[in-house]
């Protein structure tokens, strides 16, 4: 009777533990799709602003602007101080 009850217990506890391997399998995998579809939707989102409005261009344009004082400014200070090393 014993090695009969176990014979009925070994599959319901199989049973058990694949369940629970699913249901851990699903819950990483739901949480992987919304990681992602968070990811898309905030680009998509960003895209349709961008479209949407025109004062990006102008940010866009005055960033560019700003990068590029900026190097100039960094270039200028790097031969400043390459003469000064060279000083004696």
């Amino acid at each position: 009777m014993q090695d009969a009850n176990n014979h009925v217990q070994n599959p319901l506890a199989k049973l058990i533990s694949y369940s629970q391997a699913n249901a851990a399998g699903i819950a990483v995998l739901l949480a992987v799709l919304g990681g992602a579809w968070g990811i898309l939707a905030s680009t998509f989102s960003f895209a349709v602003e961008r479209t949407v409005d025109p004062r990006f261009e102008a940010l866009e344009q005055q960033l560019n602007e700003n990068h590029l004082e900026l190097k100039s400014t960094l270039a200028g200070i790097s031969n400043r101080l390459e003469a000064l090393e060279k000083k004696p």
